[in-house]
């Protein structure tokens, strides 16, 4: 039997799946972010080891036949952990866009908006990549999990302060860390936080939840996350160097989840100057490209992939 190892890494989570070569599934992990902008390296290399400890809790095979890593941090980390563990005869690394693609959408090139911890705008094929984005939360990363919650966290301040429109996510965030009616708390938290930037991305569920209670302040940041991803991502098509220009955008990153307002926004300002153009939500979490991957070089074709990896992998499958 021949096993396959498939891991993807970013801001806020370590994923990995332990599949046999018939794509049943023999072991998974989840673990903290590993993106050292975001992470303490000491704490990236116990999140690597809690991740694979619990991928071999049943049993380790002999070797693994190939390993297949989106590992947005030190990927020697990764490496090196695993080798102490199994023996790997082969081990391929790549980077978020294609393993997007290959989650989301079956298929090696394309566009790729991404907005989880971070954001990007990707043009990949096997050919030629292209990129707009991926500053950092200092730098850049507008419209991601991070970017949005920094924005309700100023949000709050200013209520508290007395210049800032009301908004019911004050109460909800002093209740969620703890805060009564102290907004210097709330600073504390972040400032002792040892990740701050995915604590600030935690906090769009919050700003989910008071969206969807109708809150204005939280629509209104929803609503420019998306027009800023939008604007990245026509930047990135007024860049792009090849023909046909692609018309199908697909989405990865767990930001997407926050709100409906977010994808309409991004979708009615992308409408504006390329009206054709569509957006697809990913077939498999992200963590299962390395699956993907394997399936496509043993020569399976798109859509017995996706019927396989449907059935076999139920809890991977996004439901459209």
């Amino acid at each position: 039997m021949k096993y396959i190892l498939s891991v993807d890494g970013g801001g806020t989570k370590l994923n990995a799946i332990l599949l046999d070569e018939h794509m049943n599934l023999v072991g998974k992990g989840t673990s903290g972010g590993i993106n050292t902008t975001q992470t303490p390296p000491e704490d990236v290399l116990l999140h690597v080891q809690e991740c694979l400890d619990q991928v071999f809790a049943g049993g380790t095979p002999a070797k693994l036949d190939a390993v297949y890593a989106v590992f947005v941090g030190d990927i020697l980390v990764l490496r090196r952990e695993l080798e102490k563990r199994v023996e790997v005869c082969s081990f391929h690394v790549y980077t978020e866009p294609s393993g997007a693609l290959l989650a989301g959408s079956v298929t090696d090139r394309g566009l790729v908006a991404l907005s989880g911890t971070g954001s990007d705008m990707f043009y990949y094929s096997p050919e030629v990549q292209y990129m707009v984005g991926g500053k950092g939360p200092i730098a850049g990363d507008e419209g991601s999990g991070a970017w949005m919650g920094q924005k309700v966290v100023q949000a709050v301040m200013h209520h508290c302060d007395g210049w800032g429109e009301p908004t019911q996510m004050t109460s909800m965030l002093m209740e969620l860390w703890d805060c009564p009616n102290d907004p210097w708390k709330i600073v504390y938290t972040i400032g002792h936080s040892n990740a701050p930037y995915c604590k600030m991305a935690s906090l769009t569920r919050l700003l989910g939840r008071a969206a969807r209670e109708g809150d204005a302040v939280a629509l209104r940041i929803i609503r420019e996350a998306g027009e800023l991803l939008a604007e990245q991502m026509l930047s990135l098509i007024r860049r792009l160097d090849v023909t046909p220009i692609p018309t199908e955008i697909t989405l990865c990153g767990g930001a997407w989840k926050t709100h409906p307002a977010m994808l309409e926004s991004f979708l009615k300002r992308l409408r504006q100057v390329h009206p054709q153009m569509t957006v697809s939500k990913p077939l498999f979490e992200h963590v299962c490209f390395g699956a993907v991957r394997w399936l496509m070089d043993h020569g399976v074709q798109r859509q017995e992939i996706i019927r396989l990896l449907s059935e076999r992998l139920p809890d991977y499958t996004n439901k459209q």
